[in-house]
């Protein structure tokens, strides 16, 4: 049972994509939820491929029950409102009371508007019941993506963050963002036990570079943090993204990186 966890141990539960229940100090937060069933929603017409473009997302359903997900939470964590990551599927299922972080007053208006009655713009060392959160910077595409204001509107402003605790390891969410200097400050200054990178190498048609991190950035975090444990997600939805869980797995195991980079299948859990 979730309130039966030893305080000390942190429990990552990687739901889908990004949706992620952590149990630390404790407390359950959710991180971008995503509950939306497969083929809710139409194919990408920015998918490099025809096929993609036509391909309902996501591609595969919730591993658990909803309420399962939703059960004994005590905060949210949204880094951005691309529907992936937060929706109106979604917020129907969330009691409105829930306190949830968001990246800006944007943010924060369109989660109010939703009917949520405790939405907070998340800051540096931000408390909550005897931790901290502080924001962390992204870019969620390449500088030729962001240079064309339509990409730029469309790829959008998104965080990360980094939770602590007295006596308890740190775990830092980089967020939709590619390998960028706002990365390395964060890994720099923050040095965390754990660290979660959306790597799924996110590709749009036309465009060089990516959206968001990929396995060769996983490498980089590897050979920078020598101590942290290394979660790789937000794989195995969305046509537009090439790297899969299984070649995440094969690229970890070739580069001999299984001491410490954790790449879990939906539904998984990791105990730390």
């Amino acid at each position: 049972h979730w309130l039966s966890v030893n305080q000390n141990q942190i429990i990552f539960h990687h739901i889908r994509n990004c949706t992620t229940k952590v149990t630390y100090t404790g407390l359950n937060i959710l991180v971008d939820p995503f509950f939306a069933p497969k083929g809710h929603y139409p194919g990408f017409e920015l998918c490099p491929t025809l096929e993609g473009k036509k391909t309902r997302t996501p591609l595969v359903d919730l591993p658990i029950p909803i309420d399962e997900i939703i059960k004994d939470l005590e905060c949210i964590l949204i880094t951005h409102m691309h529907y992936d990551h937060w929706d109106d599927y979604t917020a129907k299922f969330i009691p409105k009371y829930i306190p949830i972080f968001v990246q800006n007053a944007f943010d924060k208006k369109k989660v109010l508007n939703q009917g949520f009655t405790d939405v907070r713009v998340l800051g540096i060392n931000t408390p909550f019941k005897g931790i901290t959160i502080t924001k962390t910077g992204c870019q969620h595409g390449s500088d030729e993506m962001l240079s064309i204001p339509a990409m730029a509107e469309r790829c959008g402003d998104c965080m990360g963050f980094v939770i602590k605790a007295p006596g308890q390891k740190s775990i830092y969410f980089a967020g939709d963002t590619i390998w960028h200097e706002y990365v390395e400050i964060a890994l720099k200054k923050h040095k965390p036990d754990i660290i979660v990178l959306n790597a799924p190498q996110g590709v749009y048609d036309g465009f060089k570079g990516t959206t968001m991190m990929n396995p060769e950035d996983v490498k980089k975090c590897y050979e920078m943090c020598k101590e942290s444990k290394i979660i790789p997600v937000h794989m195995n939805s969305y046509c537009h993204t090439l790297c899969t869980i299984e070649k995440m797995k094969k690229y970890v195991e070739e580069n001999k990186m299984q001491d410490r980079v954790m790449v879990p299948c939906d539904g998984e859990i990791f105990k730390f």
